[in-house]
């Protein structure tokens, strides 16, 4: 529909580099519609397999380049593995791929964890909902050890 292209040509305007023929597109709301994760925090980031974009949020993008460029692997990942959606093995799958491609998934998943720490203790949820989510991230750390 019409709102599909509106939101196709507002993707357009937003792109800021590509990786092969994939785009890149820096859009904050866009991000947070999708991951409900603000544009505070360094980790904003995912495959539209609709769009066939990677989009991050500004925080994100402006990342150290070795953590940035990590993070664009992993949802390169996504793209070349055909994921659909988000599930623990299709992390760790996309964490392989982009430490593949010689990238630091070990370095760029610490970082990921102290954001979503950080994260949840700016959403006020309480410390055993904040200890609850720390066993998928470190999985996916101790996978690229």
């Amino acid at each position: 529909g019409a709102s599909d292209e509106q939101f196709e040509a507002a993707l357009k305007e937003r792109v800021v580099d590509t990786i092969g023929d994939t785009p890149i597109v820096v859009w904050d709301d866009a991000v947070f519609a999708i991951l409900q994760i603000s544009g505070d925090f360094e980790m904003g980031a995912a495959y539209h397999s609709g769009f066939k974009v990677i989009l991050m949020n500004t925080k994100t993008w402006e990342m150290e380049t070795n953590l940035r460029d990590a993070i664009i692997w992993h949802e390169l990942g996504h793209k070349v593995l055909g994921h659909e959606s988000i599930e623990q093995h299709q992390e760790l799958e996309a964490d392989q791929f982009s430490l593949t491609n010689g990238q630091n998934m070990h370095a760029v998943l610490v970082h990921i964890r102290a954001e979503l720490i950080r994260m949840f203790a700016v959403m006020g949820l309480p410390q055993e909902s904040i200890d609850a989510a720390m066993p998928a991230i470190d999985e996916r750390i101790a996978a690229v050890a």
